[in-house]
């Protein structure tokens, strides 16, 4: 049987904050899988600073969450709408409702919202 890819969406409010309510964004995974690709756009431009996002995962039922390895950066060359790919690099395994978090460390001065789509690839194991 092939792999099947799930597709996330999440959106961060804010990436010129750093982390809580307006700078983190999350969704539950419906499927346990890899996280293979995160895919980001802005609707402003960054402005000043790089706004770098920290991906992480937490088990079903839990607000502790592993920092997948590597970071994506958002540069103030990217416009508004222009794609940003990521690879985690470490821990990407994702259970069935365990939750997939993007946190910006505030690093625009000005207020972009981040969108964020999550490639999980069913199956495996972790």
């Amino acid at each position: 049987m092939p792999l099947q890819d799930r597709v996330l969406s999440i959106r961060v409010s804010d990436i010129g904050t750093a982390g809580g309510q307006a700078g983190s964004g999350y969704a539950v995974s419906p499927v346990s899988g890899r996280v293979t690709r995160i895919i980001a756009a802005t609707d402003l431009q960054a402005t000043t600073t790089a706004a770098v996002i920290t991906p992480a995962i937490a088990a079903p039922g839990s607000g502790t969450f592993v920092a997948m390895g590597g970071t994506m950066s958002i540069g103030t060359a990217v416009v508004a709408g222009q794609s940003v790919d990521f690879t985690p690099s470490g821990p990407n395994f994702v259970q069935a409702g365990g939750t997939i978090r993007v946190a910006s460390d505030g690093g625009p001065a000005n207020t972009p919202a981040g969108y964020f789509t999550v490639i999980v690839r069913e199956g495996g194991a972790a």
